[in-house]
């Protein structure tokens, strides 16, 4: 049995050759790769905010040693809440803006869903349970297992 890839890669030839394709099978193809798509991005903008929130952690222990992820939790709402309101329209920030300031900023920016719990901040932030890729990215564009064309 050959993969989606392989099949997408069949597909794609026949309609160069001009062979007869079903609209179905053309519309599989187009689906497995929206679905590879909109994963990339999704992941792509959660290792920018992961990035930004990890940048802004660093300062926030050198700020309160012990007591870090504590205080990005508050630093997260009060940016929320008083900065990021009046920022909202900026592609970045103000040239007069302190480091932690320009980290939460990325990671509010970056398109992925910001957390504010300590919980979810330590479990985010915690690099030995991060993956580093999710598996529907690790085969090629429209060849994820189990979707067939």
């Amino acid at each position: 049995m050959i993969d989606a890839g392989q099949q997408l890669a069949q597909l794609l030839e026949e309609l160069r050759s001009g062979a007869d394709v079903s609209p179905e099978r053309m519309k599989k193809a187009a689906a497995a790769v929206v679905r590879a798509t909109r994963a990339n991005r999704r992941w792509r903008q959660r290792e920018a905010r992961n990035k930004a929130l990890r940048a802004a952690l660093a300062i926030c222990e050198r700020e309160r040693p012990g007591d870090g992820i504590a205080w990005l939790a508050m630093k997260l709402r009060r940016f929320e809440s008083d900065t990021l309101p009046r920022w909202a329209a900026l592609k970045s920030p103000p040239e007069n803006a302190q480091p932690l300031q320009c980290n939460l900023f990325a990671a509010f920016k970056s398109g992925a869903p910001v957390v504010q719990s300590i919980k979810r901040l330590e479990e985010i932030l915690d690099k030995k349970k991060r993956c580093s890729r999710p598996a529907s990215l690790a085969h090629p564009v429209g060849s994820e297992p189990g979707v067939k064309l």
